[in-house]
């Protein structure tokens, strides 16, 4: 039986573009407050990493790499009702 592995691969190669864009946003945002906004490096890391996140998670979103589903409503089922509890069938 032989295995296809199509599948498996264009969505490990969407995973890696998506990540690569992550990366280059990140350098590119760090560069930029760091250089051009005169923001202290550390700060500006924060800054950069947070927007990459946001980035990669959209960025595999779209590529399909990951679902977003809703969460099913659960209802609670119905309670049984029996014959009204007396005082002896509590005690043993």
């Amino acid at each position: 039986m032989m295995l296809d592995f199509g599948d498996y691969f264009r969505k490990a190669a969407k995973f890696v573009v998506v990540g690569a864009i992550g990366s280059v946003v990140n350098l590119g945002l760090l560069y930029f407050f760091t250089r051009y906004l005169g923001i202290w490096y550390i700060y500006s890391e924060i800054i950069a990493i947070l927007v990459a996140f946001a980035v990669n998670f959209n960025g595999n979103i779209l590529a399909k790499n990951i679902k977003i589903s809703k969460v099913p409503e659960v209802k609670p089922a119905p309670l049984k009702t029996g014959p009204p509890l007396k005082s002896e069938d509590l005690t043993e």
